[in-house]
């Protein structure tokens, strides 16, 4: 009966954990401009950021320095990361048209 108690605990104490602040979809609604995401986590440790994009443009975009051709897009980035304001930069390049959305994970 003990047994079943720590693992309920052990289960909630870990959906707890995953806050939704450190998690969430960004949507660039003008893909020919260029735009910055500042996110504030409530994690003090960060060493990692995970971005999922995806979408579709008419050419080349960047997002954190990193270039993804145009077209149908769905990327996965794991990138370094150390503060708790998480900053994502979204640059247009050569894109004119289309739609992206940029899932953010901060473990």
């Amino acid at each position: 009966m003990a047994r079943k108690y720590i693992s309920i605990f052990f289960v909630i104490s870990m959906l707890s954990a995953c806050s939704k602040k450190n998690k969430g979809t960004l949507i660039v609604t003008d893909v020919s401009r260029d735009t910055t995401f500042i996110i504030n986590t409530n994690t003090t440790l960060i060493t990692s950021l995970k971005l999922y994009i995806t979408g579709e443009t008419n050419d080349s975009i960047m997002v954190n320095s990193i270039g993804i051709r145009g077209g149908e897009i769905k990327e996965a980035l794991n990138l370094d990361w150390y503060s708790s304001t998480v900053n994502i930069f979204y640059k247009a390049y050569k894109a004119k048209a289309g739609h992206i959305e940029i899932d953010y994970y901060v473990p």
